[in-house]
C-alpha cells in the first residue's frame, strides 16, 4: 500500500483487487428457514473497502483522504509567527512556502500509507479472530 498516492497528488492509484465476492454459509434460522451468514472478509476485500471508503467523497463533498490532507495543511500553521512574512521579498516567500509544502507533503504521504496499512492489518486480525462476526 505504500505506492498509494495521497489526496492532492496529480493522480490517485489504488491497489489491485478482485471484485469483492463474499463466501456465504447457510445457517438455520430460529423458528425455521435459513439465513445466509457471510464469512470473514479476505485481506483483499478489507483493502478494497478501506481504500474505497478512504477515497470516496462523503456528504460534505470531501473524501477522508482529502480531509486528512487538509488537516496536514492546517498543521503547517504551527510555523506561522516566526517571521513577518508581509515584509518578505517574493523569492523569500516562495522559498519558505516551498520548504514547508515539501516537508508537509512528505510526512503526509508517509503517515497516510502507515495509517491505511495499520487499518488493514487491524481489520484482517479481527477477521481472523472473529470469522463469524456479522458483516454489513
Amino acid at each position: 500500500m505504500t505506492e498509494h498516492q495521497c489526496a492532492g497528488d496529480a493522480e490517485q492509484t489504488s491497489p489491485p483487487w478482485d471484485a469483492a465476492r463474499h463466501r456465504r454459509e447457510i445457517e438455520p434460522r430460529p423458528g425455521g428457514g435459513v439465513v445466509a451468514t457471510p464469512g470473514a472478509p479476505t485481506e483483499t476485500e478489507i483493502t478494497a473497502a478501506v481504500y474505497g471508503r478512504w477515497t470516496r467523497p462523503r456528504e460534505g463533498g470531501l473524501s477522508l483522504s482529502a480531509e486528512f490532507a487538509d488537516a496536514f495543511g492546517a498543521a503547517l500553521a504551527a510555523a506561522d509567527g516566526l517571521w513577518d512574512t508581509d515584509d518578505f521579498r517574493p523569492s523569500e516567500l516562495d522559498r519558505l512556502d516551498g520548504l514547508l509544502s515539501a516537508a508537509g507533503t512528505a510526512v503526509r504521504r508517509e503517515a497516510e500509507a502507515k495509517l491505511l496499512d495499520a487499518l488493514v492489518t487491524a481489520l484482517a486480525a479481527f477477521a481472523a479472530e472473529h470469522p463469524d462476526a456479522p458483516r454489513a
